[in-house]
Parts: C-alpha cells; sequence; structure tokens
C-alpha cells in the first residue's frame, strides 16, 4: 500500500504549514505591541490607520513569500513516494520513472497555484472578515481614554491573529491540494481512486472520522463512492471550506483496495 508513506509527507506537509501560520501569528503579536507602543508614547497625531491595514498586508506577503518553497518541497516529496511505487510495480530504474512521469513543477507553475487570485483574495476576505480595519482606525483616532485605546487594539489583533492563522493554514492546504493534483495527474492508467485519510485523534470532525479510509472510485461500480462525493481537503465534497483540516487524499492503485 502505498497510504503510509504519502500520509507521512501529507502530515509533514501540514506541519511546515503550522510553522508558516506561527510565523504570521508572531509577526501581529509583534504589530500589536509596536500599535500599543505608539498609542501610548505619540505625541502628535498617530496614523492608526497604518498600523490597523499594515498587518493584513504582511500576512499576504509572507504567504507569498514563504508557500513558493514550501509547494515545491511538498512536490518532490511525494514524486518520491510515487516513484518508489511505481518502481516496484513496473521494475524500472526510479530516476526513469522520475523523469518520464513527474516532469517536475516549473516557477511559473509554482507561482501560478500559490498567487491564484481565488486563493489570495479567499486569505484576505478571511482576514477583513469580522472586523473592520478602518472602524477600528477611526474610533482609535477618537478615542482620548488610553486604556479603551489598548482594550481595543487588544481585542482587534486577537482577532486578526487567530484568524490570520486559520486562513494561512487553509490557504496551505489549498496549495497542497493544487499540488497532489499535480502530480496524480500525471501517474499512468492504473490509479483506480483516491482514498481520503484523517488524523484519528478528539479534534478531528465527526464527520471526518466516519469517512476515514473510504475510496472513491474513478469508475465506481453499485455501493462504492465516485469522484462525485469525494472531498478534496480542506475542500468538501459540496465545494465548502473545512478550515483547519488535516485529512487528506492518497492515490489507489489497481488490487492496492483489497
Amino acid at each position: 500500500m502505498i497510504d503510509a508513506p504519502l500520509y507521512i509527507a501529507n502530515i509533514e506537509a501540514t506541519l511546515r504549514a503550522i510553522v508558516l501560520a506561527n510565523k504570521v501569528a508572531k509577526m501581529i503579536d509583534k504589530k500589536r505591541a509596536n500599535a500599543i507602543a505608539v498609542s501610548e508614547d505619540a505625541d502628535g497625531p498617530i496614523n492608526y490607520q497604518y498600523e490597523i491595514i499594515s498587518p493584513i498586508t504582511e500576512v499576504s506577503r509572507l504567504f507569498n513569500l514563504y508557500a513558493p518553497a514550501l509547494a515545491r518541497k511538498h512536490y518532490n516529496q511525494i514524486t518520491e513516494v510515487i516513484s518508489t511505487k511505481l518502481e516496484d510495480n513496473l521494475i524500472e530504474a526510479r530516476s526513469r520513472i522520475a523523469r518520464v512521469v513527474f516532469p517536475g513543477l516549473s516557477a511559473k507553475q509554482v507561482n501560478a497555484i500559490v498567487t491564484k487570485p481565488v486563493l489570495t483574495q479567499r486569505v484576505m476576505r478571511q482576514l477583513l472578515r469580522g472586523s473592520s480595519p478602518s472602524a477600528t482606525a477611526s474610533f482609535l483616532a477618537i478615542t482620548s481614554n488610553p486604556q479603551e485605546r489598548r482594550r481595543v487594539i487588544d481585542e482587534y489583533f486577537r482577532r486578526l491573529r487567530n484568524v490570520a492563522y486559520t486562513s494561512v493554514r487553509t490557504a496551505m492546504a489549498m496549495v497542497y491540494a493544487q499540488v497532489n493534483g499535480q502530480v496524480y495527474d500525471s501517474i499512468p492508467a492504473d490509479v483506480i481512486g483516491f482514498q481520503v485519510l484523517g488524523i484519528l485523534d478528539n479534534r478531528i470532525r465527526p464527520t471526518h472520522r466516519a469517512r476515514h479510509g473510504t475510496i472513491y472510485y474513478k469508475n465506481p461500480g453499485a455501493g462504492r463512492p465516485g469522484f462525485s462525493q469525494m472531498p478534496n481537503p480542506p475542500l468538501e465534497a459540496d465545494g465548502s471550506y473545512a478550515y483547519n483540516c488535516r485529512c487528506t487524499l492518497v492515490p489507489v492503485f489497481k488490487g492496492d483496495d483489497t
């Protein structure tokens, strides 16, 4: 079975996404400290608009800066796993399989995945949801009470930090899903479907626990689910988002479903 090494590769990719999300969270913590210092120490007019908006633009910058390297690392890792599997099946040299089946992701392809407008826009929309940077900045500008200013800054940055962490993790999961799609599209026709695997701890959603191990078939027979019912984590089968989803899809080769 190929599920174990691919599962490990996807877990490692998730851990790298968490490292990036933590980097974003730490950046927001620094911005929060700076905003508080500015509000307490400045003598003249304060540009609260900049202090409030700058973390959001910085989240997008960090994502676009680090995501391409993470995407390429994930691509190399899973192609190595699948090359080994094909080598076992076809009794050919791994280097030849890797060269012929997996042509490699060009920088242009990686950038197209990472900077895909819908992905970047989704991150920005999520960051702006539930908060109004302009309204927050305006309120801070007219509030003379320093305790009230600090309370508003704390609340705004705390909310932004939580949303940014979740948004970056989910965006990286989307990047990995697209990279997986590029790899799986290169595999020969003896892939009969995909199996969804979850992390079976107390944080997994009940519905995701229930579907763990399910195989979705390219040509489903009676009683077998097909691709129309298959999730593509973090996307559900209906296209909705499962934020912080840690499930993954792995290809199933002919004979492995037994």
